[in-house]
This record gives C-alpha cells, structure tokens and sequence, in this order.
C-alpha cells in the first residue's frame, strides 16, 4: 500500500488510517465486502432503482449508501442486506416498489437470505408513524439521540452529513 502514498512531515501516512472495509468501498471490491454484492447491486440496476429519481439522487444510489453506513458500522450481513433492500416493497413514506411483495419475495429472499428479505418486509410493512411514537414513549432520554441518528440516516445519506459538517464547521 505504502507505494502509492506519502506520509505527512510526522512520518504518518493518513492512508493506513482508512479502515480496511473503507479502503474496500473507496475501490469497489463489492465482492470482498459481500459475495453476494455484486449479484445484489446488478438486480437493483435490472429492476430500474437506478432510474428513479429520490431525495438527492437516484434510489439504487441510496440504498447503496444505507448499506455502506451499515457495513462501516459493523452491523451484521442480514441487517446491511436488509439496508441495500429497505424499501424495495415501498413503505409508509416512499412508494418505490421495485419488487412487489405478493409475488417477489422469494426471489427477494433468494438474492439476499431469507433473514434479510423478512426484515425487508417488515421495514416496508410498518407504519414508521407508529414506531416513532412508540419509541419516545419507551426509551430513556439519553437513548433518544441513539435513535435520532437511526431515523436520520433513512432521510440524510452520508454525502449529506458530510456536507452540513463542513458548512457548520465541524470538519
């Protein structure tokens, strides 16, 4: 690695901090983050969520980062799966079926694992209204902030978060 960087006056090579599941998004080795990537991620372009226009892009863009944010949190394989597919069924807040539940969701399950195409279901199945109000009902005040960061990155993508830092300052 070290032949293609240069380490700042302290001798520190800024590259060697870029964790290693990082390093693999920044090249694209979707296959060495999940075998089943690049499988996923051409269905996604099959089934058009890359001509669908949502929030600041287009919807496979997005699932693509729900993923990475949940594969560089650590969070287990169904959960990241469930993230690239959280709203292929539509849901309470987007109505962008690219599969439709009655008839897809054993190819679905077939393509990510059956763990993951249930959460998938349920994600779109649940009124998100209702899990707000039940969850600030339920956790304690120190917990709200945990949550607030869960919610918000279904409406901000990571781009967007970097983007305020740097405008307010924080970076």
């Amino acid at each position: 690695m070290g032949e293609h960087t240069r380490a700042d006056k302290h001798g520190c090579n800024s590259a060697d901090l870029i964790p290693d599941i990082a390093r693999l998004f920044i090249r694209q080795e979707w296959a060495k983050i999940d075998p089943q990537l690049p499988a996923m991620l051409e269905v996604l372009t099959e089934v058009g969520a890359a001509e669908c226009w949502h929030k600041k892009s287009n919807f496979k863009s997005h699932l693509m980062e729900v993923y990475k944010i949940l594969k560089l949190w650590g969070v287990d394989d169904a959960v990241c799966r469930c993230g690239l597919m959280h709203s292929a069924y539509s849901n309470s807040f987007v109505n962008l079926a690219i599969f439709q539940p009655d008839v897809e969701r054993s190819r679905l399950a077939g393509l990510i694992g059956p763990e993951a195409e249930e959460l998938t279901h349920l994600f779109c199945i649940v009124s998100r209204n209702l899990i707000r109000i039940d969850i600030f009902r339920h956790i304690d005040i120190s917990d709200i902030l945990y949550y607030y960061v869960i919610l918000l990155s279904d409406i901000l993508s990571l781009s967007d978060i970097f983007i305020f830092e740097r405008e307010e300052g924080y970076m």
